[in-house]
């Protein structure tokens, strides 16, 4: 199923998320008016996204050991932003 989203971060910049899944995430790109250190984390990401299961604790837990080993730095955005525009494609209609 493809679904896209776009999410406000409260505060914050805008996350634009276009997904392709089933029970696990098959292709994501994530982009927005967000800023991240170092600035080929967001594509990386993606890589390390293809394949997990789209549950909300294994994204969120899967988003944050990635974030923290490789020392990312968001501006505009947080982590939880980055989880809530990712778990809103699936109820998108």
């Amino acid at each position: 199923m493809k679904r896209e989203t776009i999410y406000k971060a409260p505060g914050g910049k805008l996350l634009k998320i276009s997904l392709d899944f089933n029970s696990k995430i098959n292709s994501i790109r994530i982009v927005g008016d967000f800023f991240v250190h170092p600035e080929t984390w967001i594509e990386e990401l993606e890589k390390e996204l293809v394949n997990t299961e789209f549950n909300r604790k294994i994204v969120e837990r899967k988003i944050a050991t990635f974030a923290k080993s490789n020392r990312a730095s968001l501006f505009g955005i947080t982590l939880e932003d980055l989880c809530e525009a990712i778990m809103r494609c699936k109820n998108e209609v």
